[in-house]
């Protein structure tokens, strides 16, 4: 069991019904895995993002805020607390699932492809 994050913009979130149009998906949190992040090597819609890094810097702007699959607003600082917790884990999807796949600089588990 796991549970998918998406990151969405304040500006783009209508006021009325908290809906948004434009919702891209930073990853999944699934137990005894590290943190499976998405990756967006030439997506015209996304950023380019090929590392934490890249996301660590396209969440600082302060009109991007994080949901999970369920609709919760999680804060910043509680999503990037899991990350790190996540790290400890002995599975890492990237380096048991190469096609696609890739780790970044810091060993985080990064898939290119569609993922549920």
């Amino acid at each position: 069991m796991g549970t998918n994050y998406y990151m969405q913009y304040k500006s783009k979130t209508c006021k009325c019904c908290n809906r948004t149009d434009k919702q891209t998906h930073i990853g999944k949190s699934s137990c005894g895995w590290t943190f499976s992040f998405k990756g967006y090597r030439e997506d015209y819609n996304n950023p380019k993002i090929i590392s934490f890094s890249d996301w660590f810097n396209t969440l600082k702007d302060e009109d991007a805020y994080i949901i999970n699959e369920y609709n919760e607003i999680v804060e910043k600082d509680d999503f990037f607390k899991l990350i790190y917790e996540k790290e400890k884990e002995k599975n890492n999807h990237a380096k048991q699932h190469k096609d696609g796949n890739w780790l970044d600089e810091q060993g985080n588990s990064f898939s290119g492809g569609e993922f549920s």
